[in-house]
C-alpha cells in the first residue's frame, strides 16, 4: 500500500512503520538514559552528603582535640 505524506511524497506502509519503530526505540532509549542519569545523580548526592557528614565529624574531632 502506498500512502501520500503531508508534503506530497509517496511512501509505502512498510517505510512508515519503520519510521514509527525507529521513533519508538529512540524514545525508549531516551527514557532509559534519563532514568540512568536520575539514579546516578541521586547516588552522587548521597555520596556528597556522606562526605559532608564525615567532614563535619572530622571538624568536631579536631575541635575536641584542640580543647
Amino acid at each position: 500500500m502506498i500512502l501520500k505524506t503531508h508534503n506530497n511524497m509517496y511512501k509505502t506502509q512498510d517505510w512508515l512503520f519503520e519510521q514509527y519503530k525507529r521513533y519508538f526505540i529512540a524514545m525508549q532509549n531516551s527514557n532509559a538514559a534519563r532514568e540512568f542519569e536520575n539514579s546516578r545523580t541521586i547516588q552522587l548526592r548521597k555520596l556528597e552528603l556522606k562526605l559532608t557528614k564525615l567532614e563535619l565529624e572530622e571538624k568536631n574531632i579536631r575541635k575536641e582535640m584542640g580543647k
